[in-house]
C-alpha cells in the first residue's frame, strides 16, 4: 500500500497528464460510438466521463493533497472539495450524478436483461425505474437523466477536455483528427 500510495502522489507534468487522461477516454468513446441512454456507464456524461474527471484530478493533485486520493468515487469528489481541487458546488452536482447513474444502473441490472428496451418495460417497471431515479414519472427520470448528462459533459469538457487541447498545443502534439474527437474537443 506504501508503495501505492507513493506511486500516486508522484508528481506529475501536467499537460502531459492531462492530455493522457483526454486520450483514454477517447478510446474508450471510439469503442462505445452511440450508447443508447440506458448505458449509463459509456453514455457521454455517464459514469465514464465522471469517474475520468475524479481520477485525473486525484492524480493531477495527490502530490500536493494526498488525503484527496480515495477509491470510491464520491468519497474522492468531497476529498477534492474539501482540499480546495474542485469547486464545492461542482462536487455536489457531480456526486448527484454519480447516485442517479448508480441508481438508474443498479435497477436495471436488477430488471432487465441487456440491452433495456424501454418501449416494451412494463408500466410497473417504469414507476420502480422512475422512483429509484427519484423522478415523478418515467418520462421526467429520461428529461432528468438528460440534464445530469449534459451537465456532467460541461463538468468534463471545462475540467479535461479543453485543457487537454491547449495542453496539446503548448506540447505540440497533434490533434486527433475529427473521427476521433469528442464533442468537448471540437468545441
Amino acid at each position: 500500500m506504501a508503495e501505492i500510495g507513493r506511486v500516486l502522489t508522484h508528481p506529475r507534468e501536467a499537460d502531459r497528464l492531462v492530455v493522457d487522461v483526454a486520450d483514454m477516454r477517447r478510446r474508450i468513446a471510439d469503442q462505445h460510438r452511440r450508447p443508447p441512454i440506458w448505458e449509463v456507464k459509456h453514455r457521454r456524461g455517464g459514469l465514464i466521463d465522471l469517474e475520468f474527471i475524479a481520477q485525473f484530478l486525484q492524480l493531477r493533485w495527490a502530490h500536493q493533497c494526498p488525503e484527496v486520493l480515495r477509491q470510491n468515487t464520491g468519497v474522492a469528489l468531497a476529498a477534492l472539495a474539501r482540499a480546495g481541487v474542485l469547486d464545492a458546488g461542482a462536487a455536489e452536482e457531480l456526486d448527484r450524478a454519480l447516485t442517479l447513474w448508480r441508481n438508474v444502473q443498479g435497477l436495471l441490472k436488477l430488471t432487465v436483461e441487456d440491452p433495456f428496451d424501454e418501449s416494451g418495460a412494463p408500466p410497473a417497471l417504469r414507476a420502480i425505474l422512475a422512483r429509484g431515479a427519484g423522478a415523478i414519472d418515467f418520462e421526467r427520470m429520461k428529461l432528468d437523466m438528460s440534464a445530469v448528462a449534459a451537465e456532467v459533459r460541461a463538468r468534463y469538457s471545462a475540467l479535461v477536455a479543453r485543457p487537454a487541447t491547449r495542453a496539446r498545443r503548448r506540447l505540440g502534439i497533434l490533434e486527433p483528427t475529427a473521427a476521433h474527437m469528442t464533442e468537448e474537443e471540437t468545441t
